[in-house]
């Protein structure tokens, strides 16, 4: 048999695994504390080996925030399918599920928040993310649904919130002997927010 050459579609693979290593990393220890041999490690590579794929740890960190940012986007650009507040109804549903789906990557976009850096490509894909928002909450407004809002506001409002609640899980825990991510809760959250919205928007019919 003859040798098996690698692949654009490998390498692709491959990235995808050091991005979700790295997600895993830089949600739990954050940019600084994280470590590029640990993450290495994590992939079952060397440290220069994960330096031939991302060229220090800014890049690697900017491709992991670039690719949180995309995925969301690419659901929230998903929710076009509905109209009006049932749209902005699915935006907040998408979004809730894409943290219970990766919470790492809630934790990233919060110490992101919290403490910015000056990254490639970041600042375009978070424009491209609120351009699919605006066009949620525009279009609830041409139908008379909701008034005009700006998404970045609204997003803020929306995202810190459950950024916190997915995040502070184990501290709420050991606190308050609730699990923010039981499922009754989750349900709970998620109208909480499809409320808030609302509110925020002044709608004028009711969501589901």
């Amino acid at each position: 048999m003859g040798t098996r050459h690698a692949t654009a579609s490998d390498g692709g693979e491959r990235r995808e695994q050091l991005l979700d290593r790295a997600e895993q990393a830089f949600g739990e220890a954050g940019f600084a504390g994280a470590r590029l041999q640990d993450i290495a490690a994590r992939a079952g590579i060397r440290r220069p080996s994960l330096l031939h794929h991302f060229r220090d740890k800014p890049t690697l960190y900017a491709a992991v925030l670039v690719r949180i940012v995309d995925d969301l986007a690419d659901r929230v650009e998903a929710t076009a399918a509905h109209g009006g507040l049932v749209r902005m109804e699915a935006v907040v549903t998408v979004w809730v599920e894409f943290l219970l789906e990766r919470p790492n990557a809630g934790r990233v976009l919060l110490r992101h928040l919290l403490d910015p850096l000056p990254l490639d490509g970041v600042a375009s894909a978070i424009e491209r993310l609120m351009r699919g928002v605006q066009d949620a909450i525009d279009e609830g407004a041409r139908r008379g649904e909701n008034k005009p809002h700006n998404a970045a506001e609204l997003a803020l409002v929306l995202a810190s919130t459950s950024l916190v609640w997915v995040s502070s899980r184990a501290a709420v825990s050991s606190a308050l002997g609730l699990d923010t991510l039981a499922p009754e809760r989750v349900a709970t959250h998620r109208h909480m927010l499809q409320q808030l919205a609302r509110q925020l928007l002044g709608a004028v019919s009711m969501l589901r």
